[in-house]
């Protein structure tokens, strides 16, 4: 049996130094009752003594030494004010570094009659989570995974959609502490959670639409509402087109015809990266988006003017994917799509790399505010001076309706403006006086410039007195 070697200078000292960790016949294990039981190291408790630690070879619980726990009690005790209570030591005369009497572990809470709150854990060490807490998050990440597998069998929400609401929906779960399967406990945590009240109207919404899609679509609960925050988008800063032109003159060749695409056809990048090789009409000169995103229209768009060089750098790189594949012998993710990046996150941080290179090669700071989504911004503003009307841009931009497209008429105005102004008209043909206002405009002198055959919908204008 280990032998212990006492300091003469301490008293105290009775677990100060061991001569080897054989088994301690005299301490049994409180967790099972065995006398396999081997010393496993010390604690240091505040008042600096020294806690005697043990591990149980049959169970594997680690706990501290009964009587050195007793002692640092008493040592805790004496060193406090007599009129002071014991149970609180944070007090004056107390040791203010730590409230506590010295160091263990979860374990050894049952080990004497004292409670926790006498014989304390150092506030170093973090209380464990109970094995209740841990089955509550295990279950819900579960749930959560459960709620993945099923809106991606349904087809509920595109796959770049879901794979936001996931990661929102663990941290409301996990952070927050919002039960997922109670609306009220969602909506209360929202109103006064400081973490989610402080967030801006367009979080809040993006937040809400993830759980409007787990409440609705997962648990079936239609009747529930959730809140909407009124926000204002801020207007679209187009970077000028030279910027984006000397930018994409220095990526790479498919990074160059990808940014042209998406100038061309005013896509989505994820829309982009879906277009395959029949998509695109080499004689005609079209490009056709028939994999939209966001429950999005098919569109083909024709390459006029300044665009109709896209299709030109697409045949090109149609060439070099072949040479690529074949002679090199390197066969590609997808030879039916025309890119051959994995997704948008990774395209995104090809072309991010080299807009920094570029910009701080060419020393102009402006271009580190082009994105992806400035081409769609950018064409859908010349869309709208070029037809005049926001279902133009909508057909364009492949939205369902014009709700979404009025913020590009101003911004169209004040770029390109116009010699002369007109007051547009818009008339649906449901509506119940749709002869009463054709005949009324057309007498006053309104034109129709344009109709919709989709919307129904005429277009009419009327050129403005002089100021």
């Amino acid at each position: 049996m280990g032998e212990v070697q006492k300091s003469d200078n301490s008293p105290d000292s009775r677990s100060a130094h061991f001569i080897r960790n054989g088994p301690q016949s005299s301490v049994k294990c409180p967790e099972c009752g065995s006398g396999k039981v081997y010393r496993n190291g010390h604690a240091q408790s505040d008042f600096g003594l020294r806690i005697q630690r043990y591990v149980c070879r049959a169970c594997g619980r680690r706990f501290s030494d009964p009587d050195d726990l007793k002692k640092a009690k008493q040592v805790a005790d004496n060193a406090l004010p007599s009129n002071s209570d014991s149970h609180n030591l944070n007090c004056e005369g107390a040791n203010s570094k730590s409230s506590q009497v010295c160091v263990l572990n979860e374990e050894a809470k049952n080990l004497t009659n004292e409670t926790i709150e006498q014989i304390s854990v150092s506030l170093r060490e973090k209380p464990k989570e109970s094995d209740t807490q841990l089955t509550v998050k295990a279950d819900i990440d579960l749930v959560i995974a459960d709620y993945k597998q099923y809106i991606q069998k349904e087809h509920e929400v595109g796959d770049l959609t879901l794979s936001k609401y996931v990661p929102r929906l663990k941290w409301l779960a996990n952070e927050i502490g919002v039960n997922l399967f109670d609306p009220d406990d969602f909506k209360r945590k929202l109103a006064f959670h400081p973490k989610l009240n402080t967030k801006s109207n367009c979080n809040k919404n993006s937040i809400c639409k993830a759980y409007t899609s787990f409440v609705k679509k997962y648990l079936h609960m239609e009747d529930v509402k959730i809140p909407h925050f009124e926000y204002r988008t801020p207007e679209y800063k187009l970077p000028l087109p030279d910027h984006m032109e000397m930018l994409y003159a220095a990526l790479s060749f498919q990074m160059q015809v990808f940014c042209f695409v998406l100038m061309a056809t005013a896509a989505r990048p994820i829309e982009a990266l879906r277009i395959e090789w029949k998509d695109i009409d080499f004689v005609r000169k079209t490009i056709a988006i028939n994999h939209p995103a966001k429950h999005g229209r098919t569109r083909t768009i024709p390459m006029k003017g300044r665009f109709v060089k896209v299709i030109d750098m697409l045949e090109e790189w149609r060439k070099r994917q072949i040479n690529i594949a074949t002679c090199r012998s390197r066969t590609q993710r997808n030879l039916d799509r025309v890119f051959t990046y994995k997704d948008t996150d990774a395209a995104g941080l090809c072309f991010r790399r080299a807009r920094e290179a570029a910009t701080r090669r060419l020393g102009i700071p402006e271009l580190e505010k082009i994105t992806f989504y400035s081409n769609r911004h950018w064409r859908a503003v010349l869309e709208r001076y070029l037809k005049g009307n926001s279902d133009a841009v909508a057909n364009l931009l492949g939205e369902n309706s014009d709700k979404y497209v009025q913020v590009y008429a101003p911004i169209s105005e004040r770029l390109y403006g116009s010699d002369k102004e007109y007051e547009p008209i818009e008339i649906s043909e449901i509506d119940p006086d749709y002869s009463e206002k054709m005949d009324r405009y057309g007498k006053e002198g309104y034109n129709e410039y344009n109709y919709n055959r989709t919307t129904g919908r005429h277009y009419l204008r009327k050129e403005k007195n002089v100021y």
